[in-house]
């Protein structure tokens, strides 16, 4: 029996809406970079633009392996990736905008990797202050957390209300995936 089959349903669905608005956003970020192909200001902000967008891909298509081998539902990544409405992809909405010049690019790359970080101690702090219910799964870079010194790191978040870290909404995510597996909202445990 694998991992994933292990794990209980709400917690397989919420892990994969995860992973899919993580894959979503590397796909989408890659995408907008590789609009900049051939157009940059310069030769080297062309080829570093180049570079990125290709590196946003690839983590793009480790994620939509991941939610594959998770969801094990006979699709493959390809199909996860590309198989769906518009309305189906579950990216930042920072994403969400034209090219645009130059300066716009590089603001946005610069207001969405500020947020992966914040989102990469968010996360942390999520996984630690659940303990024994949540699944250990690490899907961020070491170099993106800094708050590995504060002693607060380990105390759970004083407000669950999952407010919008990183451009995402995810009470409303969350609430969607229960409706899609027709589970409600799990009660809170009595201490």
């Amino acid at each position: 029996m694998t991992a994933t089959a292990e794990l209980v349903p709400a917690t397989r669905d919420a892990l994969a809406l995860l992973l899919l608005a993580m894959a979503d956003d590397e796909l989408v970020l890659g995408f907008s970079d590789s609009e900049w192909t051939g157009i940059a200001p310069l030769l080297e902000e062309d080829v570093a633009m180049s570079s990125l967008a290709q590196d946003e891909l690839g983590h793009a298509q480790a994620l939509y392996r991941l939610l594959a081998d998770l969801v094990d539902d006979g699709r493959d990544a390809d199909v996860i990736a590309y198989d769906r409405p518009a309305e189906g992809y579950y990216h930042a909405r920072l994403l969400d905008h034209p090219r645009g010049d130059w300066a716009t690019a590089i603001a946005r790359r610069y207001l969405y990797d500020t947020a992966d970080a914040v989102l990469a101690v968010h996360y942390a702090r999520e996984m630690y202050s659940r303990r024994q219910e949540s699944v250990r799964l690490w899907v961020v870079r070491r170099a993106d957390i800094h708050d590995l010194d504060d002693p607060d790191l380990l105390q759970p978040p004083l407000d669950r209300s999952f407010k919008k870290p990183g451009g995402y909404v995810m009470r409303d995510k969350l609430a969607a995936a229960r409706a899609q597996s027709g589970q409600a909202k799990p009660k809170a445990k009595a201490k």
